[in-house]
């Protein structure tokens, strides 16, 4: 019974780690999503499994958008503080491009946390 329940966790924390969502995982495991939830709540072994789990399959990505941080911001910066002697010299207006890196800010907040 022991070693089914703990064949039944590695599965689930294989499929959160790959991104699926909770009742994907557990129909994949064969248990049902309120069991997860317990799981998550009362096993020790399971929290800090997937804890290391996800953070291991983050890393990477975290490693990557590091690495691209400076190149991003000197993209940023440069058209954001270049003088232009009239509109048709810039590529487009501050607050549309503000808008589009939206998403590369977005990133570097969250390798800072």
């Amino acid at each position: 019974m022991l070693d089914e329940a703990l064949a039944q966790q590695l599965v689930v924390i294989s499929a959160l780690t790959e991104g699926r969502n909770s009742t994907d995982a557990a129909a994949q495991a064969g248990v049902h999503r309120n069991t997860i939830a317990h799981w998550r709540r009362n096993s020790l072994l399971l929290r800090e499994s997937l804890a290391g789990a996800q953070y291991d399959r983050a890393l990477p990505f975290r490693e990557k958008a590091e690495d691209l941080l400076d190149l991003a911001f000197e993209t940023l910066h440069t058209p954001l503080t270049a003088p232009h002697t009239s509109p048709s010299e810039a590529p487009f207006e501050k607050h549309d491009f503000a808008k589009r890196t939206h998403l590369t800010f977005s990133l570097w907040v969250q390798c800072r946390l």
